[in-house]
């Protein structure tokens, strides 16, 4: 007797049956050939909301650069349900734009998670300023957050600039 328990039965004895495949098996490959032919596509895949960025802090704001180079480092909160992207290496994070910066500009690091996950972290884009590059004065920076992008491609906006004092 052929119990519905086995999955998959060859027989070669008086039963003459060659071959046994239970219900339940007819039905986890009737599964298998559902999921492939009309693929289960992932959340991310599903996902048109970008990411949403916060907590925007840049560290010092006041830099006096009499004693030497001083480092800026600005960070962000950066959540998506998808998950964040590795951001892209080579990219900047942040810069500063002026006439009057030697090279007329400063490029921070790419952006770099800190803390938390890729759902929901802490990242971090740095720059050591120069004296001899940056003079005294006012400057913005500009925070790069279309370098963020979640698992699905979607890209999450700039931020305002934010002031600083050298």
């Amino acid at each position: 007797m052929v119990s519905d328990l086995n999955l998959f039965s060859i027989f070669t004895d008086n039963h003459n049956q060659i071959m046994f495949i239970s219900k339940s098996f007819k039905a986890y490959l009737l599964c298998i050939s559902f999921f492939s032919l009309f693929g289960i596509k992932s959340y991310a895949q599903n996902d048109f909301d970008k990411p949403i960025l916060s907590s925007i802090t840049i560290s010092p704001t006041n830099i006096d650069l009499s004693s030497g180079n001083v480092t800026i480092t600005v960070t962000l909160q950066a959540s998506d349900t998808s998950g964040i992207a590795t951001p892209s290496t080579g990219h900047s994070g942040a810069f500063i734009s002026h006439s009057a910066i030697v090279g007329g500009q400063q490029w921070f690091s790419s952006w770099e998670l800190i803390d938390g996950d890729q759902y929901n972290g802490t990242y971090k884009s740095y720059k050591s300023i120069e004296a001899s590059k940056v003079p005294s004065g006012n400057y913005d920076i500009n925070i790069r957050g279309n370098q963020i992008i979640d698992n699905a491609g979607n890209i999450a906006v700039n931020l305002p600039d934010q002031q600083i004092t050298v």
